[in-house]
């Protein structure tokens, strides 16, 4: 659906640039678009490619485990899940601690490997996982800091008060739709 839906566009655009007498415009601005994305792709790259390789030497080196007994408890509250096997357990706390870093391309793979876990399950732990994951808590905006960075923001941390107060209020109102909506399934 959305091939369709990008296709239209384009052939929006190049009907426009015809109508209008700019096609030459139109073409010189998806090439310079195409230019900007690939240059903003390789900004990206090192962050990402950094925190995803310290998660993993974190899972190696034993640190993740240790990690995830600390803040298993609070977790294990939000998603009622009071038992489960150590894999799981890290992989959540891996996702969660990524989403918490900004890092949500670090965090979808132990997202996943969770969800896949958790739909086996009976009760909402998955429904309450997914909404702990899409609404996630932000100290460090590490991909939109970086982003900022790349585009040549001059202070790319200084949206964060912002995106502490919207992450959390984010996150408390999913939480209380969930718990609103988990009550009306008893």
């Amino acid at each position: 659906m959305l091939s369709y839906i990008w296709i239209g566009m384009m052939a929006a655009a190049v009907a426009m640039g015809i109508c209008t007498g700019r096609l030459a415009e139109v073409g010189g601005a998806a090439m310079a678009g195409a230019q900007d994305a690939v240059e903003l792709i390789f900004s990206l790259a090192g962050p990402m490619l950094l925190w995803s390789g310290a998660a993993e030497l974190m899972r190696r080196g034993g640190v993740l485990s240790a990690l995830s007994r600390a803040v298993w408890r609070p977790i294990s509250g939000i998603l009622r899940l009071p038992a489960v096997e150590n894999e799981l357990r890290e992989n959540i706390c891996l996702n969660v601690s990524a989403n918490i870093l900004g890092l949500g391309n670090a965090a979808t793979p132990p997202g996943l490997a969770a969800a896949k876990a958790l739909g086996s399950r009976k009760g909402d732990s998955l429904e309450r996982f997914i909404i702990l994951n899409t609404a996630s808590l932000q100290l460090i905006p590490t991909t939109v800091a970086a982003l900022r960075a790349g585009l040549g923001a001059e202070s790319p941390y200084d949206i964060c008060p912002a995106v502490w107060l919207t992450s959390a209020a984010a996150l408390a109102v999913a939480m209380f739709c969930a718990v609103l909506c988990g009550r009306g399934k008893k």
